[in-house]
């Protein structure tokens, strides 16, 4: 995985993102009954909608007030028999008019300004045998002819789930017409951004996304949802005699021209390689382009860190990430760690290519220099990233100052190869972890 910094700068930009998009999720707190009110026999969710998109990572700089303003807002919600089983599609929440019992085929709902958030109130139609919700909620898709409103694949040309289908179960609680899974409905983009004057520039408000999760027990449930742009803003700002730098020029021009509604989807492990290869290839010729060279060399000061390409990876069937169970690591994570420290040589051989690739794996160098595995220990050969199941946000505990955002980071967990390095045979390394990751079982 890559992250990208960002230079502080003061002319004003707006970019679709790459990936990580963010999608701020949360658990419920129930609220006994009485504490809220029931409307035909249905039970309320009370949802708080915060974060107004400032808590965006990419962001630098205070997006106006047109910019965050919230909506359109829709709320597509998904139910399952358990809370970890197979969400499928319930029905769809429209901002709008209040809720009317006596039109319950209507689903509107009406949100409310409460200080820095925002409240609505809706009021699912339950399922019998389905009593968990996941809430997935989009504002300003709808907004511009860039957030037209419609789900896209990855290239933002072709629509997706023009129509979603309901699920219904029996008097048994037994699923009778199979709905739209949850693990398809996620994996929609954007629009692209087109090239004309009224495709090629973004609208405001900003598109927003987030999520949620509940169970239904016959009480009222309050849910926190944190809603997060799309789009990146940033601001160019160059103090001179400081960096003794001076712009001369600056191009505006598109990054990537769709982005995942809900976040990154995991990238297949022949594509990660041909992403890789071409990454390299871009980075030699650009650098080429101004006169630059560029090495990957694994090490190229003695005494300090070297360069590695270290690869996270997870296990994932029917859409769901198999790394961790009852918020610890897997049973399955286990033998993919296991794998990959019995078959450790082959692995080095496709991964340490050159020479200089074992002056790097010295010890106290933040390199692997044993074939074990661990959280903290950055001399292991797999490092478990502790905070996808830490159930905390790590970024309050890191940024006291800044608003909590009750992310579902569990499908997020990972293992982490540390040894490889940039003189890797990416497409041998790459098939040899996933031969290792498969050799126990």
């Amino acid at each position: 995985m890559f992250n990208l910094k960002q230079t502080n700068m003061n002319v004003k930009s707006l970019m679709l993102l790459l990936a990580f998009a963010g999608l701020g999720a949360s658990c419920s707190d129930d609220v006994e009954s009485g504490g809220g009110s029931s409307i035909s026999g249905r039970t309320e969710l009370q949802i708080a909608f915060s974060g107004n998109g400032e808590s965006q990572e990419y962001t630098k700089a205070a997006a106006s007030e047109s910019e965050n303003e919230i909506k359109d807002l829709k709320i597509y919600l998904f139910a399952a028999n358990a809370e970890n089983g197979e969400y499928q599609y319930l029905e769809t929440w429209e901002e709008g008019q209040p809720y009317n019992p006596d039109n319950a085929d209507v689903t509107k709902f009406k949100k409310q300004a409460s200080g820095t958030s925002v409240k609505a109130s809706i009021y699912p139609n339950e399922k019998k045998g389905l009593p968990w919700i996941k809430l997935y909620c989009v504002a300003n898709n709808g907004s511009h002819l860039t957030t037209d409103g419609k789900f896209y694949g990855e290239n933002g040309a072709d629509e997706l789930l023009a129509t979603l289908t309901k699920v219904e179960t029996d008097a048994d609680g037994i699923v009778t017409t199979p709905g739209t899974k949850e693990t398809e409905f996620i994996k929609s983009f954007t629009k692209a951004i087109g090239t004309d004057t009224d495709t090629g520039i973004l609208g405001t408000p900003l598109l927003m996304t987030g999520n949620g999760k509940t169970k239904i027990s016959g009480s009222v449930s309050k849910v926190d949802i944190t809603l997060r742009r799309l789009v990146a803003r940033f601001d160019i700002d160059n103090a001179a005699s400081k960096t003794n730098l001076t712009i001369t020029s600056l191009t505006m021009a598109h990054a990537r021209k769709t982005a995942p509604l809900w976040g990154a989807f995991p990238t297949k492990v022949e594509e990660a390689a041909d992403q890789l290869m071409i990454a390299k290839w871009v980075i030699r010729n650009l650098a080429y382009s101004y006169g630059l060279d560029i090495t990957f060399a694994p090490k190229i000061t003695v005494g300090k860190a070297g360069s590695g390409l270290h690869v996270h990876m997870r296990i994932m069937k029917d859409g769901k990430n198999q790394m961790l169970a009852d918020g610890a690591l897997s049973e399955t994570a286990r033998k993919a760690i296991a794998g990959m420290m019995q078959l450790a040589p082959s692995i080095t051989a496709f991964g340490n290519a050159n020479p200089t690739s074992y002056f790097r794996l010295v010890p106290h160098q933040e390199a692997p220099t044993n074939v074990c595995w661990g959280d903290r220990n950055r001399s292991v050969l797999v490092r478990v990233p502790l905070g996808w199941a830490a159930k905390k946000d790590m970024c309050v505990l890191a940024n006291p100052l800044e608003s909590e955002s009750h992310y579902d980071t569990t499908q997020k967990q990972t293992v982490e190869m540390r040894s490889p390095d940039g003189s890797a045979d990416l497409y041998q390394l790459l098939a040899g972890l996933a031969v290792a990751c498969r050799h126990v079982f």
